[in-house]
């Protein structure tokens, strides 16, 4: 109960409640857990209050619990956010010690919060010629770095970076492959990407079916939509099951290339697989619909989006984007049987 109340405390700005919650929780000899801190470094992160969170985080190591994923997501993204890279290296450093799942997963975590080319690589520079003598569980570290100049889309500097890592004794690993694979795709490298991929099965590694994710949208992206499908169809034989990421990202390439028909059928092939669509999926389809006009079609889609229970955020959105499109084509024409879309913004209202 005490953890909620604190989550709603910071939600609703009436922070001077907080230490009369801290204060009764101690009364009735309710001793603060995990999950406790990590509603107080969150909130505290926030608000940008980080010697705060930083009392709360030392407090709870100190009573010895260890910090989560969650907390240690959170107060590393948090730092890397407000550009304070040392800081975050730190606490990375001293998390990988405690436990290197966790340390691995924060690296992650840091790394979506932008290209921060100079930062990252800061943080890779910080160890010199001394990577040899750094603990296995440390190389988070080298990913991290990585993954931030991956995000900045210097491929080429990652490509000689990782080069001179080797040399250092380095060992890459599937982590590694897969920001490398990322980029190399999202920057149009495609050939660069899969040639990162062969590296990678040279290194005795297997790629998961994030690493196909990346390679699929890369092929997408650079209009090898055939050719993606082709390599979609190879899954199975590889021992891989497509996510719905990865039907999501084909029907995202399907319908850009107006192609809606196939993607179609991309979504009932994911229906019979036990897939359900997500609403990522029922929006790419509807705007790819809107792109080609064809209203009719968009409205049924949006009658399932209602029937499947999808959130009305989703919906919301949606509706607008039909309705757009249905304003727009009545203004150049006298169609009939479009009133579905009017009663649902009326419903919707």
């Amino acid at each position: 109960m005490y953890n909620s109340l604190i989550t709603g405390v910071f939600k609703s700005e009436e922070l001077h409640k907080l230490s009369g919650l801290l204060a009764e929780m101690a009364d009735r000899d309710l001793s603060p857990n995990v999950v406790t801190y990590g509603s107080l470094i969150a909130g505290w992160c926030d608000k940008g209050m980080m010697d705060k969170a930083y009392s709360a985080y030392f407090e709870m190591i100190n009573k010895g619990i260890a910090p989560n994923i969650i907390i240690g997501s959170k107060i590393v993204s948090s730092l890397y956010r407000l550009g304070k890279i040392d800081e975050a290296s730190l606490i990375l450093h001293q998390m990988a010690d405690i436990d290197p799942v966790v340390g691995r997963s924060c690296s992650m975590e840091l790394t979506k919060s932008g290209p921060r080319h100079l930062q990252t690589q800061k943080i890779m520079d910080s160890f010199g010629s001394n990577a040899t003598s750094i603990p296995l569980s440390n190389n988070i570290i080298y990913n991290v770095a990585i993954a931030g100049i991956c995000k900045s889309k210097k491929v080429d500097d990652v490509r000689r970076i990782l080069s001179d890592l080797l040399l250092r004794g380095f060992h890459p690993d599937n982590y590694t492959f897969c920001s490398l694979i990322h980029s190399c795709s999202v920057a149009g490298k495609v050939d660069e990407a899969f040639c990162l991929r062969d590296d990678m099965i040279k290194a005795g590694l297997v790629p998961n079916i994030y690493v196909y994710n990346a390679l699929i949208n890369g092929l997408c992206k650079s209009g090898n939509l055939d050719r993606a499908l082709s390599l979609f169809r190879k899954l199975p034989q590889k021992g891989l099951s497509p996510t719905v990421v990865t039907y999501n990202t084909l029907i995202d390439g399907y319908c850009k290339a107006g192609r809606t028909i196939e993607a179609f059928k991309l979504k009932e092939r994911m229906t019979e697989e036990g897939i359900s669509p997500s609403s990522v999926t029922y929006s790419t389809l509807i705007h790819g619909l809107c792109k080609r006009g064809d209203i009719e079609q968009s409205v049924g889609l949006l009658n399932e989006i209602i029937k499947a229970g999808k959130d009305s955020s989703t919906m919301d959105s949606l509706l607008v984007r039909v309705y757009v499109k249905w304003r727009d084509k009545q203004k150049t024409s006298e169609s009939n049987g479009l009133t579905d879309v009017q009663s649902m913004a009326l419903h919707r209202a």
